[in-house]
């Protein structure tokens, strides 16, 4: 199942919902992330060969205190991808790995995606602004 369809299947309200759960200092702040789900909901999907994971871990500080890693990975190479800086349209392309599918409701999968994307930006202008200033500086 790829990413866009698990949008597909779920509704704002409970992505919010899943999104204060897990990021608790959220607070009011849901407004950037509502945008960036509507935007999401207007694109097309690029097939890609990348498959979306996300990893109950535990804190490195605090092992008690678990997180949900978000990563992407692809069948040629042992690396974990962050999704923050790829394009929405190929994460919308993306089969969502069956560890995943079975551990985390659709709300909880795209809340921590949504989440992972708008890391530098709640739209992709934004995201792309950051990464010219990095080549910039180089």
């Amino acid at each position: 199942m790829t990413f866009n369809e698990i949008l597909k299947q779920t509704v704002w309200e409970d992505v919010a919902t899943a999104l204060v759960l897990e990021y608790p200092d959220l607070g009011k702040g849901l407004k950037g992330y509502r945008k960036a789900f509507d935007a999401l909901q207007k694109k097309d999907p690029i097939k890609t060969e990348f498959t979306i994971c996300i990893e109950q871990r535990a804190e490195d500080e605090n092992p008690n205190e678990l997180f949900k890693y978000v990563f992407a990975v692809r069948p040629q190479d042992n690396y974990n991808w962050g999704l923050c800086l790829m394009p929405w349209n190929e994460c919308l392309g993306m089969q969502v790995n069956e560890n995943t599918l079975r551990q985390f409701t659709p709300p909880q999968i795209v809340a921590c995606v949504v989440w992972e994307l708008t890391y530098f930006g709640f739209d992709e202008k934004t995201i792309k602004a950051h990464v010219q200033k990095w080549d910039e500086v180089d």
